[in-house]
């Protein structure tokens, strides 16, 4: 269990040099993180806690972002621009729920599981809206905040993880 931690970690930490397109492609085939499974229809974390704990250093180091995740789910959705497209993405949200981040998933058989090569998104701003989407290609989006005297919502996307 710790070892996939650690593992998700380090991947969300790297970012490879990498020269041609095939190793990329390598790279991404094995760097995939089982987060949680289905258990009787209900959703089951590995291990929620340090997931939480990887999540926040993860933003530390790659966001320069310091946020506290008190809520953490597994949420389906569909694609902005396109219904027809299912988008499974894990949501991190903070205390007042102002920050949220997302990171794309896959579900294999009845496991859940991080695509490293997905990008990561924070939406930060307001409690009320301000949530993160993903279009059919992945790439992220954040909704506008739902009510008048809202701050704007702001986006941030890392990029795919193993980039040159």
């Amino acid at each position: 269990m710790k070892k996939l931690l650690t593992l998700f970690t380090v991947t969300l930490l790297s970012i490879c040099a990498c020269t041609n397109d095939k190793k990329k492609e390598n790279l991404a085939d094995i760097r995939t993180i089982e987060i949680a499974k289905l258990n009787d229809g209900k959703i089951v974390f590995t291990d929620k806690k340090e997931l939480i704990i990887n999540i926040e250093n993860s933003l530390k180091k790659i966001k320069k972002l310091s946020v506290e995740l008190t809520d953490l789910n597994i949420e389906y959705s569909k694609a902005i621009d396109n219904e027809k497209v299912d988008i499974i993405q894990l949501i991190g949200k903070n205390n007042d729920g102002s920050i949220k981040v997302s990171y794309p998933l896959e579900k294999v058989n009845e496991t859940f599981r991080i695509i490293s090569i997905g990008s990561i998104v924070v939406c930060k701003g307001c409690a009320v809206g301000c949530n993160p989407k993903r279009k059919e290609n992945g790439d992220g989006y954040c909704t506008e905040c739902n009510y008048s005297d809202a701050i704007n919502c702001e986006k941030a996307e890392h990029p795919q993880l193993f980039t040159e």
